[in-house]
């Protein structure tokens, strides 16, 4: 690439390419612009702005699923509760099936043993 002094000389050698040039003036005012503060402002708001509402989203997300873990948790307990009841009625009718069972195994076991000496008492008489 060419450095600036070549460039003069080129210009210099041309008088009729001299209104040409190989930087812009605006981009030193933007940078004099820049220096002296005059674009600063509106950006600056600009991300505090961008900064606070990101921050202000991010919190009420915060409190919402704090809200729903709350309710969950809540929810989970009456669920757990439930289950255990039901699981205590279930034990409760099984206990109640085997009971019964038992009984009416004994009581026909009595009834067949009762059955068994009456032949025995009719048969050797």
């Amino acid at each position: 690439m060419w450095s600036y002094g070549q460039w003069q000389t080129f210009y210099h050698q041309n008088p009729q390419l001299s209104h040409m040039h190989n930087h812009s003036h605006h981009w030193d005012y933007s940078r004099h612009m820049r220096r002296a503060g005059f674009f600063r402002g509106p950006s600056r708001i600009l991300w505090f702005t961008l900064g606070a509402v990101s921050v202000a989203w991010y919190m009420k997300g915060k409190e919402r699923r704090a809200e729903w873990d709350r309710m969950m948790g809540d929810r989970q307990e009456m669920w757990n509760k439930r289950v255990h009841d039901v699981g205590q009625r279930a034990e409760s009718t099984a206990t109640q099936v085997a009971d019964t069972s038992i009984e009416s195994a004994i009581a026909s076991l009595e009834s067949l043993r009762a059955k068994l000496e009456e032949r025995r008492k009719n048969s050797g008489q």
